[in-house]
């Protein structure tokens, strides 16, 4: 319980880092910060079930924490052009 908590606290922490790679059309920090963390937590779940021996959900490396990155700022620029698009349709 207290590894899904942690990942969530690191995963906050890369989605703000996320943030400072984007920096196009900012929906905001807090929206940031929790796609970072779930991002994290979903990459990792991932990871750990497709690669079992190397990543693990229990267990922190710093493969995990780039892969944790990549995917926040992957996802932080979807939830930004999803958020560009849908303002453009509003004007």
């Amino acid at each position: 319980m207290w590894n899904v908590i942690l990942w969530f606290v690191i995963g906050g922490v890369i989605g703000w880092l996320a943030q400072r790679f984007v920096l196009a059309g900012r929906p905001g920090m807090v929206p940031d910060i929790v796609i970072g963390a779930v991002s994290a937590v979903a990459v990792n779940v991932i990871l750990s079930l497709l690669i079992p021996g190397y990543f693990s959900f229990v267990y922190m490396n710093i493969p995990s924490l780039f892969y944790a990155l990549a995917a926040a700022i992957i996802a932080t620029l979807v939830a930004h052009i999803v958020t560009a698009v849908v303002r453009a349709k509003e004007a």
